[in-house]
């Protein structure tokens, strides 16, 4: 009876700090089988802010490597712009898929949200500039900083 008392204080306190925690992260992936992968999530951890990216290629680079994983802070700044494009392209109100024309690349686009208590997703194919999926991603992958990600992004939207 005692272990369960315990277990029980223990699930109430987590839940408790869980839904007590200011957690906000979005998450964009895309999967193209002629280019390589992306990943790159930005999150807001009460006051941490932080860039996470993962950029696995298909053609080994001069160095050998096919991978890059690494993460980076981001200033407030940084995450009020990614969160302006979210909320004047209505996030969590779009549409699960988006129409757009079918991947030359064979590129598929996802951008995913998550806040305590809640996830929300959609994807597309070749997302047109000046549309939430693209602005988000493009915002995205200029603070990785990486050339190849930026060159990748344009030339996989359409006008």
């Amino acid at each position: 009876m005692k272990y369960l008392f315990i277990t029980i204080i223990s699930l109430l306190f987590c839940t408790m700090s869980m839904s007590q925690t200011n957690y906000e992260s979005y998450t964009l992936s895309i999967n193209c089988w002629m280019c390589g992968n992306v990943k790159i999530t930005i999150e807001k951890k009460n006051d941490s802010l932080k860039l996470d990216y993962l950029f696995a290629h298909r053609i080994e680079r001069p160095d050998g490597s096919l991978i890059i994983d690494t993460s980076k802070t981001i200033t407030a700044d940084e995450w009020k712009g990614f969160k302006d494009i979210i909320e004047k392209g209505n996030f969590w109100k779009f549409p699960e898929s988006t129409p757009g024309d079918i991947a030359e690349d064979g590129a598929d686009w996802l951008l995913e949200g998550h806040i305590p208590g809640d996830g929300y997703s959609f994807s597309g194919w070749v997302p047109h500039r000046n549309t939430l999926l693209y602005e988000a991603g493009a915002y995205l992958v200029n603070l990785t900083g990486m050339d190849r990600l930026k060159k990748l992004i344009d030339e996989a939207s359409r006008e």
